[in-house]
């Protein structure tokens, strides 16, 4: 009887441990859970898991506030319905879907998409799809990290509006919109260095004066000499 109780506590002992071990690898998963669920909601541009049925099933805390959507709700979300508030994928050029590319791809892709904001507005958003794998290397899904790049967006049309703005004033008069010399010696140049391919074709360079003008500037003024030049220019176009 006493080795009976003996064995009894030996198995006793040794399910405790089992049982401690195996509640220490319970601690320490839900302790790396939380360190990476700490991780990627402290990333300031919203993250989103996308299946490949296109449910959502991860998102961190920037993407649910900026989505207004509660991360935890058991109802699925669907991405479009998510970040486009529309019942159908993403499809077109406009807006191609980083699901399809980075699936077909099987790589990291990045696309621009316009998406609504709280309000209604229109913000630009640069996404970056990454393909999820399971163990075996098929491609379950997508890791979406977006940025709203609206303000740079803005600054660059600016400034390539600006840039487009200094290019026609450079290379047109002021006056009449036509090209000017500068435009021209530019347009020789590129002619001149072209004709010494076999497939050039000649050219010629007409040069015109308009007879009379120093006349209408001096009877008739500036203005009205400024308006025959106007005249001249686009019938010359």
């Amino acid at each position: 009887a006493i080795q009976g109780n003996d064995e009894l506590a030996q198995l006793t002992q040794g399910f405790n441990r089992m049982a401690k071990t195996l509640t220490d690898r319970d601690q320490e998963i839900s302790s790396q859970r939380k360190f990476l669920r700490a991780v990627i909601d402290g990333v300031s541009d919203p993250i989103m898991v996308i299946e490949n049925d296109y449910r959502v099933s991860m998102m961190n805390k920037a993407a649910s506030t900026y989505h207004s959507v509660n991360s935890r709700e058991k109802t699925p979300q669907y991405c479009y319905q998510v970040s486009h508030h529309r019942d159908k994928p993403c499809n077109g050029l406009d807006h191609p879907c980083p699901l399809h590319l980075a699936r077909q791809r099987n790589e990291s892709i990045t696309v621009e998409h316009v998406h609504p904001d709280s309000r209604g507005n229109s913000r630009i958003f640069e996404l970056n799809a990454s393909p999820l794998h399971d163990e075996f290397g098929k491609v379950i899904g997508i890791i979406e990290v977006s940025r709203d790049i609206t303000e740079r967006s803005q600054a660059e049309a600016r400034l390539t509006s600006s840039h487009n703005k200094l290019d026609r004033l450079a290379h047109h008069d002021a006056l009449t919109d036509a090209l000017n010399r500068l435009a021209m010696e530019e347009a020789l140049s590129a002619r001149i260095k072209a004709g010494d391919s076999r497939s050039a074709k000649p050219f010629a360079l007409l040069f015109m004066d308009l007879d009379g003008f120093k006349a209408v500037n001096d009877e008739l003024g500036h203005d009205a000499g400024d308006k025959l030049l106007i005249i001249v220019a686009r019938r010359l176009a």
